[in-house]
């Protein structure tokens, strides 16, 4: 695994150098919200993370945990709403927008760790954790070993709840896997970013842009590598076995038109309502919605029905 990182920072910093440009050390990302940085020297880590309420620090909070291969800014359009009842905070996960690329595999309980210093560091006791794709499943398996730390669980689109064959594995982590990622045109960056909407809004270029940004980095390597290294887990750790073991109150949030979860790559037909029911039966205390006319970026297509959701279950279950 070191081997595959190691290899991938080179080709990355080779790529951006041949691209004309100067290997930065990270993107200039574009983010509408409040930015804040913390050194979490325990995993000598510096974090990036948005920190905004009207109410200020006395105010419930919702803890965002975003997908592979995003950052902060796919919780935008939510946190506009929800910050007007709660203290919503963001961060960019490890190897993410503007948090520190780490040359090491990325482990559940590695970033497990990494969210407890970041809410301990910060004061902060309890929170409403809410987890998109693979920050869902990095939600979930952070409840359950920290469940005292957590009142209610939000997962939506999660990955990790799929049982796949090999045969699937290997289909699906082909273009996952680093060099793949390195080597990606942005044509084709592009298109990935529309695959996970039903009907990509305007204002969702940004997130294009943010994405191909990364590719003039020095860290891109650490980016393609940290990566492929959160694929694998998505397809492989933490199945429906686990799920018993989240105590919490459960809101599970899927799209009607999502391209990724469950995935529809290798069954195409797939049900929504049966995916989300197989969830639901593995948690003690979990209610589901269908979000309609939304693909995988459910909360930045359809923010007012998703925060909504998210505001009427926490105010129900408090």
């Amino acid at each position: 695994m070191y081997g595959c990182f190691l290899l991938s920072v080179v080709h990355g910093v080779l790529f951006a150098q041949k691209q004309g440009e100067n290997a930065k050390p990270e993107a200039d990302l574009k983010y509408d919200l409040p930015t804040y940085f913390i050194n979490l020297p325990k995993h000598k880590l510096r974090l990036s993370y948005t920190d905004t309420g009207i109410g200020g620090k006395a105010m419930p909070v919702i803890l965002m945990l975003h997908d592979v291969e995003g950052n902060l800014a796919h919780f935008q359009p939510i946190i506009q709403i929800l910050r007007k009842q709660y203290r919503c905070i963001a961060i960019d996960l490890p190897g993410h927008g503007k948090t520190t690329k780490l040359a090491q595999p990325y482990t559940l309980k590695f970033l497990s760790d990494i969210i407890l210093d970041f809410m301990d560091v910060n004061d902060i006791w309890d929170v409403t954790l809410a987890g998109h794709g693979f920050g869902g499943q990095l939600a979930a398996y952070f409840t359950t070993k920290h469940y005292a730390r957590v009142n209610h669980l939000v997962l939506l689109a999660p990955r990790g709840f799929e049982m796949f064959t090999p045969v699937e594995i290997d289909l699906l982590t082909r273009p996952t896997r680093a060099d793949s990622i390195l080597t990606r045109q942005e044509v084709h960056i592009e298109k990935d970013i529309i695959n996970q909407f039903f009907k990509m809004p305007d204002e969702a270029k940004v997130l294009v842009e943010n994405r191909k940004k990364m590719r003039s980095t020095g860290a891109y390597g650490y980016y393609s590598a940290g990566a492929e290294n959160l694929y694998n887990i998505s397809f492989q750790e933490f199945q429906l076995k686990n799920l018993a073991e989240v105590k919490v109150p459960v809101l599970l949030l899927l799209a009607l038109d999502d391209k990724v979860v469950p995935n529809r790559t290798v069954r195409t037909e797939v049900n929504p309502n049966q995916f989300a029911a197989s969830i639901a039966q593995a948690l003690p205390n979990c209610k589901y919605v269908i979000v309609p006319g939304a693909g995988h970026l459910l909360q930045y297509e359809q923010p007012q029905a998703v925060a909504s959701h998210i505001a009427s279950f926490v105010a129900s279950k408090r």
